[in-house]
C-alpha cells in the first residue's frame, strides 16, 4: 500500500522485524517505508537531536543494525526504505534513512543517511541520481505535497557540472529554474554519486543533504531518484538543525573535500528555485482528457481531429467534434469565462508555433461561439505555441516521440466548471485495442514476501509487443489503492522463464515503438523500463487515468527499473493516478501499447 494516513510512531529497533523480513525487491520498499516512520497523533516526536542524545552513553561506533551497518551515534530515522537492485550475479541492497527534513521558514535541508548490509553487495547511493544526469553525482529528490497539489525540486545552481561546496551566502530574489533534465544534475547538494561503497564494515556512515525551499505543510512526500518509491508522511520540522555525529558520519561533496557538517545556512549556493503543480489528467476513450487544474479545469482534444498538420483552417469532421465539445461546455460551464488554447508540438520556429497556435484558438473561437448561444458562456482566447508540451516532445537523447508530439498537439478550453466535466468528446477516435495478458501461474516467491507476506492481487504475462525479440514479462500487481484524491499502483515486473537478461527490454533499434513499456523519455535509452506509459482504464465509465505529472513532463511514477534488464527477481514500481471519475471497483491496467490486466481497487 501506498496510504497517506498516519503511520504508528515506530518501534525500538530491538522490536522491529528483522532484516529478512522488511527486504522487498528491487529498487522498492515495505508497505511501512511507504508511509514513513512519522510518529502517530498522540505522540510526540522526537527532534533528531533528542534522539542523538539519548543515544549518547554507548561508545560511538559502526554497529549492526537490523542488518544494516549505521553509526549508533545518529538519531532514529523519521522515514526509511530498504533499497534491492538485483542483477545477475544477484541482489545489492542499502538502507535509505531520512534523518531530519527542517525548515527555518524560507529554506529547508533534508539529511539523508546511505547504510550497507552486513552481508552481499552493497547497492550505492547513485541511485539517488536521475538517470538523465547520471554522471553528475547530485541527488534528484523532490518534495510532493499531495493535498496541495504541488512538487517542489531541489533549490538549483547554475553549473550543474561544476565544483560545489554550499558556501555561498544566500541572497537576493532566487531565479525560477526551466524543466529541463540538465537541472536534475544541479541540486544545492552534497554528493552521492559513484561506486566507492564497499562490501564489509564502514569507517563511518555516508550522509548526504538536499536543500528545499521551505515546504508549506508540516507533512511531504519524498520522491528520491527515478525509481525509489515515495516516503509519504514525512514529518518537517522547525529551526531544528540536523549535527552530524563525529567523525562516524560524513558528507561528500563534488570536490574532493569531505566532512562532517553541511555546509552555510539553509539554501547556500542556491540560485534557482522550482515548485510546480501537479497534473491530473483524465482522459476519454476517444482521446479527448481533461486536466484538474484545481480551481479551473481544461477539457482538451488533439488538434489532429480539427486540423490538418501546420493548418489553421478547421477540416470538414471538425464540426461534430466542436459541437460534441459545446454540449459538454453548456452543462458543465454555465455562465463561465472559457479560454480556448491553442498548442502545437516543438516542430519549427518558436515564432511560427506561437503564431499557430493563436489563429487555431481563434478559429476554434469562431465556430464554437454560435453553439453557445443563451448560456451565459464567454469566449476567449489564448496561444500557447510549444511552450506548455503536455508529455516530452523528445527523449533525453533529444530524438523525437512521435506519439507524444501528437498528443501535444491539441486545443484546451480551460474555465472554473459549475458542474463534474465529462471528457467524453466524440472525437470519432477509439481506444487501441491491445491484448489481454495471459494468466500467470507459479509460486508467487520473493514478490509475497516484498508486499508483507500477501499474494499479489493480479498477474499476467506480458508478451513482447509484435517486432520485439525480448522475453515474456510476469506482472504482479501488489496493490491499487485509494488515497485521497489519488489511486496508487504498486507492481513488479520479471523474466516470466525466471532467467537473468541484462536485455530483456531493449527491442529492435529499428523499431523503437515496440516495447514493452513503451518508449522512455526520461533516459537516453528509451528502452529503459518506465511507468509514465501506464493507464488504469475504467471500461464502465469509458475513461483513463494517466500518470500524475508535474510541470507537462516529471511523472510520479518509476522512471527507470534497472535499465533494459530483467530478472526472476521481481523489479518493483509504482505510480499515482487521479481518481477523479473512476469509480468501478476493479479497473484494468494498460501497460503501454503491450497488453491490459484487470486489477481489483483496494
Amino acid at each position: 500500500m501506498i496510504p497517506t494516513t498516519h503511520s504508528p510512531e515506530p518501534a525500538p529497533r530491538s522490536a522491529r522485524p528483522t532484516a529478512g523480513r522488511r527486504l522487498i525487491a528491487a529498487v522498492f520498499v515495505t508497505g511501512l517505508a511507504l508511509t514513513g516512520c512519522s510518529s502517530g497523533n498522540d505522540a510526540p516526536e522526537k527532534s533528531p537531536q533528542s534522539q542523538a542524545a539519548e543515544t549518547s552513553a554507548a561508545a560511538p561506533a559502526i554497529v549492526e543494525d537490523d542488518g544494516f551497518y549505521r553509526a549508533n551515534t545518529l538519531p532514529e530515522p523519521i522515514a526509511e526504505q530498504v533499497v534491492e537492485v538485483p542483477s545477475a550475479e544477484g541482489m545489492s541492497r542499502a538502507r535509505l534513512e531520512v534523518l531530519s527534513l527542517d525548515s527555518d521558514g524560507t529554506n529547508a535541508r533534508m539529511v539523508l543517511a546511505w547504510l550497507p548490509p552486513t552481508d552481499g553487495p552493497v547497492a550505492q547511493p547513485d541511485q539517488l541520481v536521475a538517470e538523465a544526469q547520471a554522471n553528475n553525482g547530485r541527488p534528484w529528490v523532490r518534495l510532493a505535497d499531495m493535498d496541495k497539489r504541488t512538487l517542489t525540486e531541489p533549490l538549483q545552481v547554475d553549473s550543474p557540472g561544476g565544483s560545489f561546496e554550499g558556501t555561498e551566502p544566500v541572497s537576493g530574489q532566487l531565479a525560477e529554474a526551466e524543466a529541463d533534465p540538465q537541472r536534475k544534475g544541479a541540486a544545492v547538494s552534497s554528493y552521492a554519486g559513484g561506486t566507492t561503497l564497499e562490501a564489509g564494515q564502514p569507517e563511518h556512515t555516508d550522509l548526504i543533504y538536499v536543500d528545499f525551499p521551505a515546504p508549506d505543510s508540516q507533512k511531504v512526500t519524498v520522491l528520491a531518484g527515478d525509481s525509489l518509491a515515495p516516503l509519504a508522511d514525512v514529518p518537517v520540522s522547525s529551526n531544528e538543525r540536523f549535527d552530524a555525529a563525529g567523525e562516524l558520519a560524513q558528507f561528500r561533496y563534488v570536490t574532493t573535500r569531505d566532512g562532517t557538517e553541511a555546509p552555510g545556512d539553509y539554501g547556500a549556493g542556491a540560485t534557482r528555485t522550482r515548485t510546480v503543480p501537479l497534473e491530473l489528467r483524465t482522459e476519454s476513450v476517444t482521446g479527448a482528457s481533461i486536466e484538474d487544474k484545481g480551481e479551473a479545469t481544461s477539457l482538451t482534444v488533439k488538434a489532429d481531429v480539427l486540423f490538418a498538420l501546420d493548418a489553421d483552417t478547421l477540416d470538414a469532421k471538425a464540426d461534430n467534434v466542436i459541437s460534441s465539445a459545446a454540449d459538454e461546455l453548456k452543462r458543465s460551464a454555465q455562465g463561465q469565462t472559457v479560454t480556448v488554447e491553442g498548442h502545437t508540438d516543438d516542430q519549427g520556429e518558436d515564432a511560427y508555433n506561437q503564431s499557430l497556435s493563436e489563429r487555431r484558438a481563434e478559429a476554434v473561437k469562431q465556430a464554437l461561439e454560435p453553439k453557445l448561444d443563451g448560456t451565459g458562456i464567454t469566449l476567449a482566447t489564448k496561444g500557447y505555441g510549444e511552450t506548455q508540451p503536455s508529455v516530452p516532445n523528445a527523449g533525453a537523447d533529444g530524438q523525437p516521440i512521435e506519439k507524444n508530439r501528437a498528443l501535444n498537439r491539441r486545443v484546451s478550453f480551460t474555465y472554473t466548471p459549475a458542474a463534474e466535466v465529462n471528457p467524453n468528446v466524440d472525437t470519432g477516435e477509439k481506444l487501441p485495442d491491445i491484448p489481454e495478458m495471459k494468466p500467470a501461474d507459479g509460486a508467487v516467491g520473493s514478490t509475497g514476501d516484498a508486499s508483507g507476506g500477501q499474494a499479489p492481487i493480479a498477474s499476467g504475462i506480458l508478451a513482447p509487443p509484435e517486432g520485439n525479440p525480448g522475453p515474456e514479462l510476469r506482472i504482479d500487481v501488489d496493490s491499487l489503492t485509494e488515497t485521497g484524491d489519488f489511486y496508487a499502483l504498486v507492481y513488479s515486473f520479471r523474466t516470466a522463464d525466471g532467467s537473468a537478461d541484462e536485455q530483456a527490454l531493449a527491442g529492435d533499434p529499428v523499431n523503437p515503438e515496440a516495447l514493452h513499456f513503451g518508449q522512455n523519455a526520461e533516459t537516453t535509452l528509451r528502452s529503459y523500463a518506465t511507468s509514465a506509459n501506464l493507464a488504469l482504464h475504467d471500461e464502465q465509465a469509458n475513461l483513463l487515468a494517466r500518470p500524475v505529472t508535474a510541470g507537462g513532463a516529471d511523472c510520479l511514477c518509476a522512471q527507470n527499473g534497472v535499465n533494459a534488464a530483467a530478472f526472476a527477481e521481481p523489479i518493483r514500481q509504482y505510480a499515482y493516478f487521479p481518481k477523479q471519475g473512476l469509480e468501478s471497483e476493479s479497473l484494468s491496467l494498460r501497460i503501454a501499447d503491450s497488453g491490459r490486466l484487470t486489477v481489483p481497487v483496494k
